[in-house]
């Protein structure tokens, strides 16, 4: 009888457990979900210059295309 009630309390405390590890990785994952559909929802790179910071100019203008070394 006693290890019976002794089993028992030891599986009610692992259920405990893995409750607690099953809501943090719960919680993990709609972080990780979140951060991820806030990355997906910018702009690509090239499109969070303006023309002002970035001319269409500047580029042509580059030595690097030019053949300047």
């Amino acid at each position: 009888m006693l290890l019976d009630m002794a089993g028992e309390e030891e599986i009610n405390t692992k259920m405990e457990e893995l409750d607690r590890k099953l809501k943090e990785a719960e919680k993990e994952r709609s972080s990780a979900s979140t951060d991820l559909n806030a990355i997906h929802q910018q702009p690509p790179f090239h499109e969070c210059r303006t023309t002002a910071e970035n001319p269409p100019w500047a580029l042509s203008n580059s030595p690097a295309l030019r053949g300047v070394k």
